[in-house]
């Protein structure tokens, strides 16, 4: 298991942290599970390995799911679906 300053070098080398596999920009969709309640978010700004799929989220992309999350789990729903906001989404994806 790498720790947090490796996994940082790694993911800004351009290669997964993972797996080691290369990093391309992208904007999945990213299923999280909160306390019991299923949360997913589509078109998320985002940086994917190629080998293992695996997104990794940075700088403002990762502060608008946070509060997306945040948000969502205040509704008490079991499974909630949203687009991550139009307003945000072109943000540079920063590594």
């Amino acid at each position: 298991m790498l720790d947090k300053q490796a996994f940082i070098r790694t993911e800004n080398s351009g290669h997964c942290p993972l797996c080691g596999g290369r990093l391309t920009t992208g904007q999945p969709t990213i299923p999280f599970l909160v306390r019991g309640t299923v949360i997913v978010i589509k078109d998320v700004p985002a940086r994917i390995c190629e080998e293992c799929d695996e997104p990794f989220l940075a700088g403002p992309a990762a502060d608008t799911v946070t509060n997306l999350l945040t948000e969502l789990r205040s509704l008490r729903a079991e499974v909630s679906v949203i687009a991550f906001p139009e307003r945000v989404r072109n943000v540079p994806v920063v590594a």
